[in-house]
């Protein structure tokens, strides 16, 4: 029997007839058949059906109406033409729906287990700490974003008598400590929610002392009144000027020269500062997102701190997106908008004055050191430290809570009694941080030719309304008559203003002085550093400065780069000498004054100055620059003539670029975190 195969190739149409008679005569019926007979059963390539290109995934609505899909993206060919949203379940990359589930599947174990991890934080976790857990979660969109706040915080080690984990006699330090300084602190004010870095009395502590000594001259755009009722009431979200940035920044800087905080930091082996930072820079990412003032007030306090630890480039960050932020915030519209038609209006138009002025003068302060113009201008609205550093004692009327502000503090080694405090002194301040915002912008930016006669003229003016200003100073702010912290370091900030008008010139020019008198400009830059030396000494070895402030290392600093030049002269030697040992005996608070001691050393080789003999000690065994974190390289050594020069090129917009250069950081800040 004879088999049949089926045809397997393709042939052209049916053969002619003559073709098919020649294969009935010759051929065997029963034989295989030949390639032209097959072709007749099989129709042409033309008319044969097209496969269709298959795609591995199809979107929602091609596959839901079981029609064919070309798979583009974002929309495919048949949802473009409909005109109809066009979704796929499988993410782009992905090769099947198998992998699109797989990822889901595992983006729901990885969201049950934080969900698992939060709710044992909430079980476990005592009460006060769960309520604050339980406060982010109702402030935040996405658990995983509260679940990495929490894990940020440290929650679990943060007080070392919960977690066991210190010796007992640690954990038996830190509780009777933190009752005593409760007990000793003018404010007491609690910890939580604003801070888990430490309980309610170190905090209160830390704050008080802010409030006692950096509020009292160089950081006084806090509203001390507004800030304790906001943190008293324990509301993060209902807050306008307290917030865990602030809060964490102030407790940051006060742990670098609290004896209480230092000594805490000796026996856990922690330092109490890095720890208030690091929680202070994890508020930073969450307070800039949105535009508000205690974030302002705590980039600057924040670029206090990362220049006095010899992080220069974060410093700058730091000070360039405060000033773009204090633009941005627009206090002065803000406070011409209010009426203070009511208590509640003239109390924030106190806070918004406070605030405007503060922060001008402490950038003033700062900006002058690198001798240049303050990138916030002074405002142009009334100034309202009308209730600064005043005292009363209780009323039967007072509150209780209040009452327990001003108890008495009692005298202890760790809680020195506050400084004396004269009321106007930082109104006075201003004034001489105006002054000086316009000599500085001068200098940067005249046209005249340094030391010519017009220039001796216009530098004489400023003098002049500088002796003026001087003559209407009342009595109680003068340091000659009434001596306390706030009236030397007043009578340091004139020194500025004075040696802002004659550094710039030679030395050996002779600048009128009083009615007919003259001075050359090295025997005015000695006398100002002279008496500022002695001024701070005296301060720094007074009762009440036990706790001192980092801004008052700024005058010592001035002074040592002043008078280094005139180290040929004799008379130099003792004012440098007592000036760089003040350096090194508060570099172990503020590593940055160690850069400072090298520049020193390394502008007098240049000048070819003799460093004097008794000032020689201060030098030695200084950390190599590898062990120093940044170098502090902008502030250790400022290039007198290069900085005038870029800064008179631009003539007044260093000011503008500075704040464009903080705009820019701001913004990309807050871009990056959404």
């Amino acid at each position: 029997m004879s088999k049949r195969y089926a045809p397997i190739l393709p042939s052209p149409e049916v053969n002619t007839g003559s073709e098919q008679a020649g294969s009935g005569s010759g051929s065997n019926s029963n034989s295989t058949p030949s390639s032209s007979n097959l072709s007749s059963t099989v129709p042409p390539l033309s008319r044969r059906r097209q496969k269709r290109e298959q795609v591995s995934v199809a979107c929602q609505a091609c596959r839901g109406s079981k029609q064919k899909c070309n798979a583009e993206r974002p929309i495919c060919g048949r949802c473009r033409v409909k005109g109809i949203e066009c979704h796929y379940d499988v993410e782009q990359g992905e090769a099947t729906r198998y992998v699109a589930l797989k990822r889901k599947y595992d983006v729901a174990v990885s969201e049950n287990e934080s969900l698992r991890e939060l709710f044992e934080y909430l079980r476990k976790r005592p009460e006060s700490e769960a309520r604050e857990i339980y406060t982010r979660i109702r402030a935040s969109e996405d658990v995983q974003d509260v679940l990495k706040s929490v894990r940020d915080a440290d929650l679990l080690l943060q007080n070392p008598s919960e977690t066991g984990h210190s010796p007992p006699e640690v954990i038996r330090l830190f509780e009777q400590v933190d009752q005593r300084s409760l007990r000793n602190s003018a404010l007491k004010v609690p910890a939580r929610p604003w801070t888990v870095s430490a309980g309610d009395g170190l905090v209160s502590e830390l704050l008080s002392s802010f409030f006692q000594y950096d509020d009292l001259f160089f950081l006084p755009f806090v509203d001390k009144e507004a800030f304790v009722e906001d943190m008293r009431k324990q509301n993060l979200k209902d807050a306008k000027y307290c917030s865990q940035f602030l809060v964490n920044a102030i407790c940051a800087l006060r742990s670098c020269t609290s004896p209480i905080a230092k000594a805490l930091s000796h026996a856990e082996g922690e330092g109490l500062w890095e720890r208030f930072a690091d929680e202070s820079k994890r508020h930073m990412e969450l307070d800039l997102r949105n535009l508000t003032l205690p974030a302002a007030q705590a980039l600057f306090i924040s670029f206090l701190i990362a220049a006095y630890r010899g992080n220069d480039r974060d410093a700058a960050m730091y000070r360039y997106a405060c000033c773009a932020m204090v633009r941005r915030l627009n206090l002065e519209k803000k406070f011409e908008m209010l009426k203070a038609e009511s208590p509640t209006e003239l109390k924030e138009k106190r806070i918004i004055s406070r605030a405007a002025w503060g922060l001008f003068h402490a950038e003033s302060c700062y900006a002058y050191i690198y001798l240049q113009p303050a990138l916030i201008r002074p405002p142009k609205i009334p100034r309202m430290f009308d209730s600064e550093n005043v005292r009363e004692p209780p009323t039967p009327e007072t509150h209780a809570e209040d009452q327990l502000l001003q108890e008495p503090v009692i005298e202890d080694p760790g809680h020195p009694n506050p400084p004396s405090l004269v009321s106007g002194a930082v109104d006075f301040a201003c004034q001489l941080s105006e002054m000086l915002f316009e000599i500085m912008t001068y200098n940067a930016s005249s046209k005249m030719v340094l030391g010519s006669g017009d220039d001796l003229e216009k530098r004489k003016e400023f003098y002049n309304r500088l002796e003026i200003w001087k003559s209407s100073l009342p009595a109680d702010l003068r340091s000659d008559v009434n001596f306390t912290m706030q009236t030397a370091l007043l009578e340091n900030h004139i020194s500025d203003v004075v040696l802002a008008i004659i550094r710039p010139l030679a030395p050996n020019v002779a600048f009128p002085v009083g009615q007919n008198g003259f001075q050359s400009v090295k025997d005015l830059c000695i006398e100002r550093c002279t008496l500022d030396v002695e001024l701070l000494q005296r301060t720094m070895r007074s009762s009440e400065s036990k706790v001192w402030m980092g801004e008052g290392n700024t005058g010592v600093y001035n002074a040592a780069f002043t008078l280094l030049p005139f180290l040929d002269e004799p008379r130099t030697h003792q004012p440098f000498t007592k000036a760089c040992f003040m350096l090194r005996a508060a570099a172990s608070d503020f590593p940055m004054l160690n850069s400072v001691l090298q520049r020193l050393q390394a502008q007098a080789l240049a000048l070819q100055r003799d460093i004097p003999p008794s000032a020689r000690i201060c030098f030695e065994k200084l950390p190599k620059p590898k062990e120093l974190m940044d170098g502090a390289v902008g502030l250790a050594v400022p290039q007198h003539e290069r900085v005038r020069h870029i800064l008179s090129d631009n003539s007044n917009e260093d000011i503008d670029i500075g704040g464009e250069l903080g705009t820019l950081i701001y913004e990309w800040a807050r871009l990056s975190l959404d």
